[in-house]
C-alpha cells in the first residue's frame, strides 16, 4: 500500500469516527456546560490528527502541507461536514492565540540583527514598495467600484474615501505565519528566506501604523456610523505607543525571562515553551497588546543576545511546530464560510487578482533597487501574497468599531472571503518561490550572511 493511499484511508477513518462522535455522542453531557464546550476537545483532536494526515496526503502530490491543513479545516468546518461547529470556535480561540505566539517566537529566532542592520534599506524598500503600490491600487479601485462590488454603500465623497483607505490599509498586510511555516517545512534557511521573512515582519509593523492612521482619519467622515458602536478611541499617538511600544516592552521582558530559564534551569523545555507562549497570549489579550509583536521581540532578543543558550529553546520550538501549524491553519480554515464565499466570490476574486498583480508589481520593482539577484527579485513577491491572522484581526476591528453600519458586515465578509482564497493559493505560490528563487538549493548558493545592500557583492545570478 502506497503512502498516499495509506494517508487517505487513515484520514477517512478519522473523519468517520469524528462524525460518529459528533452526531451520535455516547453518554450524557452536563447541562451546565456552555454549548460547544464539551465537543471542542473532540474538535481539536480532529483538527490535529486530521490536519496532520491531510498534510501528509497533500505532500505526496508535491503540495505544501499547509494547503492540506487548510483543506482539512474547510472540510470539517460548518460549511461541509460540520464536525467543528460554529459554537465550538470561541472555545478554541486560546489554541489560536497560543499558535500565533509559537509561530512569532519562531519568526523572531530566524531574524538576526546583523542581517537587519546590513540590509535595513533593502528590507524597507521591499516593504514600502509593496505597501505603496497595493495601498494605492486597491484604494483607488475601492473608491470607484464600491457599489458594483457590493463592498459598501455610503453617501458622500469623504465617506467613500474613508472606506477605501481602510480596506487599502488592510489589503497591504501579509502573513508571517505562512512564511514561517513554509520555510520550516522546506528547511530553507538562507538569504532568500531570511529576506522574505524579515520583509513581511517589517510590513506588518508598517500596516499597523497605516491602519491606525486610516481609522483615525475615517472618524470624521464616518462619524455618524459610530453612534452607539465603539467608545471613543484614544489619540493616534497614544494608540501607537501602547499597541506597538507596549508590545515591544512586554516582548523584551518575556525575552529576559526566557533567557534566565534557558541559562539557569534548562529542564522540561517543551512544557516551559508551551506555558510561556500561553502567557504571551493571555497577557496580550488582557493588556490589549499585539501577541505577534510580543513573541517576535522575545524571540529576536533570545536569538541575538544569547544565541548559544537559546539554542535548546528554539530546537524545542521547532519540535512543536508540526502540531502548532496543523492546529493554527486548520482552525483558521474552519472559519471559512463557503456559502458566503459563493455569494461574494466575484468581489473577493476580483480583489485577490488585483491585489496579487499589485503585490507583484510593487515588490519586483522595489527588488531592482536591492542587491537581490534577478532570479531572487522575480520570486520574492510570493512571500507577500498570503494574508491570514493580522488581516482578519484588522477586519474584526472595523466590524466592531462600525457595528450596525450598513458596510461593516459586508466589508468583513469580503475580506474573509479574500483570506480564504489567498490561504489556499499563497502557500503553494511561496513554495514555488522558494524553489525558483533558490532558497531550497544548498546554503552555499546564497549564504545568509551575504550583504544585501545595494552595491555590495552578491552571488551571481543562476539560470532559470
Amino acid at each position: 500500500m502506497t503512502p498516499r493511499i495509506r494517508s487517505a484511508l487513515l484520514l477517512l477513518a478519522v473523519l468517520a469516527f469524528a462524525l460518529l462522535a459528533r452526531f451520535a455522542p455516547l453518554g450524557e453531557t452536563s447541562d451546565a456546560a456552555p454549548d460547544g464546550l464539551i465537543d471542542s476537545g473532540v474538535s481539536l483532536g480532529v483538527l490535529l490528527v486530521g490536519a496532520w494526515l491531510a498534510g501528509r496526503l497533500f505532500s505526496t502530490f508535491g503540495l505544501p502541507k499547509i494547503t492540506g491543513y487548510i483543506a482539512l479545516g474547510v472540510l470539517v468546518g460548518p460549511s461541509v461536514l460540520a464536525i467543528v461547529g460554529k459554537e465550538q470556535i470561541p472555545h478554541l480561540r486560546l489554541v489560536n492565540d497560543l499558535a500565533i505566539a509559537v509561530i512569532a517566537l519562531t519568526a523572531g529566532g530566524e531574524i538576526k540583527l546583523d542581517f537587519l542592520k546590513r540590509n535595513a534599506r533593502s528590507l524597507l524598500l521591499l516593504s514600502l514598495g509593496h505597501a505603496l503600490v497595493v495601498g494605492v491600487v486597491v484604494g483607488v479601485f475601492l473608491y470607484f467600484f464600491q457599489s458594483p462590488l457590493g463592498v459598501a454603500q455610503v453617501e458622500g465623497i469623504g465617506a467613500k474615501i474613508a472606506i477605501a483607505a481602510i480596506v487599502a490599509a488592510i489589503a497591504t498586510s501579509g502573513s508571517p505565519a505562512v512564511v514561517v511555516a513554509v520555510i520550516s517545512e522546506a528547511k530553507a534557511h538562507n538569504r532568500f528566506s531570511q529576506t522574505a521573512l524579515a520583509s513581511v515582519v517589517c510590513l506588518d509593523l508598517v500596516v499597523i501604523i497605516l491602519f491606525a492612521l486610516a481609522m483615525a482619519l475615517a472618524a470624521g467622515p464616518l462619524g455618524p456610523y459610530l453612534e452607539g458602536a465603539a467608545p471613543d478611541r484614544p489619540a493616534l499617538w497614544l494608540y501607537l505607543l501602547h499597541h506597538i511600544g507596549g508590545s515591544m516592552l512586554a516582548g523584551g521582558a518575556i525575552g529576559l525571562l526566557l533567557a534566565w530559564y534557558t541559562h539557569a534551569v534548562r529542564a522540561h523545555m517543551a512544557i516551559f515553551v508551551v506555558f510561556s507562549c500561553l502567557a504571551i497570549a493571555l497577557i496580550s489579550e488582557q493588556l490589549g497588546l499585539e501577541p505577534l509583536i510580543v513573541a517576535l521581540v522575545a524571540g529576536m532578543l533570545m536569538q541575538n543576545a544569547w544565541p548559544e543558550s537559546s539554542e535548546s529553546l528554539f530546537e524545542t520550538v521547532e519540535e512543536l511546530s508540526l502540531p502548532v501549524y496543523a492546529a493554527f491553519f486548520s482552525l483558521a480554515a474552519v472559519k471559512i464560510d463557503l456559502q458566503l464565499l459563493a455569494t461574494l466570490w466575484v468581489a473577493a476574486l476580483g480583489l485577490v487578482a488585483l491585489r496579487g498583480l499589485s503585490v507583484y508589481a510593487g515588490v519586483t520593482t522595489a527588488a531592482r533597487f536591492t542587491a537581490l539577484t534577478p532570479r531572487e527579485g522575480r520570486w520574492i513577491w510570493t512571500g507577500f501574497f498570503s494574508q491570514a491572522g493580522v488581516t482578519l484581526a484588522l477586519a474584526a476591528v472595523v466590524q466592531r468599531t462600525f457595528e450596525g453600519a450598513p458596510f461593516a458586515n459586508t466589508l468583513y465578509n469580503v475580506i474573509l472571503a479574500m483570506i480564504a482564497i489567498e490561504e489556499l493559493i499563497g502557500p503553494v505560490l511561496f513554495r514555488l518561490g522558494l524553489r525558483r528563487g533558490g532558497a531550497e538549493d544548498a546554503v552555499a548558493h546564497a549564504p545568509s550572511d551575504e550583504p544585501l545592500v545595494e552595491g555590495a557583492p552578491s552571488a551571481p545570478p543562476t539560470p532559470d
